[in-house]
């Protein structure tokens, strides 16, 4: 589910998602998961490379507010992660 206000990453998945819209603004990254780790990526100028956002998030997290580019985002998984839930909610100025 994608909306003006929120991009959802992953819904209880343990895989890589597909890449989902951000309409840009300040937002917050919110990541829930077992094990493994993830990492927020966007696609780069050139639409094939990856470009990581976050680091690597081995726990269950909340970012503070981040200032981010409209575009593409995904949520990459490694490491066994399992039961991950990512999105990104705009804040309101």
């Amino acid at each position: 589910m994608t909306d003006a206000a929120s991009a959802v990453l992953l819904e209880n998945a343990s895989a890589t998602g597909n890449p989902v819209f951000y309409p840009g603004g300040l937002g917050v990254i919110s990541v829930v998961l077992t094990g493994g780790n993830v990492t927020i990526e966007q696609l780069g100028p050139d639409n094939t490379t990856w470009l990581a956002v976050t680091g690597a998030l081995t726990s269950s997290s909340r970012s503070p507010n981040n200032n981010l580019a409209p575009g593409q985002y995904r949520a990459a998984v490694a490491g066994g992660a399992t039961g991950v839930w990512a999105r990104i909610d705009r804040v309101p100025y």
